[in-house]
């Protein structure tokens, strides 16, 4: 059995201050078996995964990144080089050149043309923790309309927010894991976190923005 949290981000983003090795602890300790880290514009935090998780049983470990469009944001999966690319569609095409999963992120917060964009993307990411309920429920409704796979992913800024919203499938393996996910073999779990973790990233922001001056 896999629980993924696919949707984490480290201190590479400049509004969190995880450590990927602390991620693996945290998820470990919460019964997340599976993390993919998947920071803003950057692939460092999800290498940086990979090398720390090398050597652990029963731990997978998934480098991707979040890209931001001029759509809105795509979660690619299974990445190991830096994506510069701002135009959806050149993204997408970009991204089956080099195997990666295709993920419509949080798609009703600060998205435009959103069923337009959900259609060509593999797979919906319904349930996120830093999202409003109504959104949530919204973009579980827009993936069931235009039967697309789903999945969810606690968006974790800080350590308390790992595990909050998980991918459950059957398998072992990072082929598993992606097999799953395009098949639409997964069942979701969470919750959405509290409004107050988006001042810890401002908090988190500032300080990595202060760290970068010395």
């Amino acid at each position: 059995m896999i629980i993924a949290d696919l949707h984490v981000h480290s201190y590479n983003s400049k509004d969190s201050l995880l450590k990927p090795r602390d991620i693996i602890t945290t998820a470990v300790k919460r019964g997340v078996n599976c993390v993919a880290v998947t920071d803003h514009n950057t692939v460092k935090g999800g290498l940086e995964l990979v090398k720390e998780a090398r050597g652990l049983k029963d731990f997978i470990a998934i480098p991707g990144v979040e890209v931001k469009t001029d759509v809105g944001d795509v979660i690619l999966l299974f990445v190991d080089e830096e994506v510069r690319i701002e135009r959806f569609d050149e993204l997408l095409d970009h991204a089956k050149s080099i195997s990666a999963v295709t993920i419509l992120a949080h798609p009703y917060r600060k998205h435009v043309m959103v069923e337009e964009s959900a259609r060509k993307v593999q797979v919906i990411e319904v349930l996120n923790s830093r999202s409003f309920k109504s959104a949530n429920l919204k973009a579980l409704s827009l993936a069931s309309k235009l039967n697309k796979p789903i999945m969810a992913g606690s968006d974790a800024h800080t350590m308390f927010e790992i595990g909050k919203a998980v991918t459950i499938m059957e398998g072992s393996s990072e082929d598993d894991v992606r097999r799953r996910l395009l098949k639409g073999e997964v069942r979701i779990f969470g919750s959405e976190s509290s409004p107050l973790v988006h001042l810890f990233s401002f908090a988190s922001k500032i300080i990595n923005e202060v760290a970068r001056t010395f």
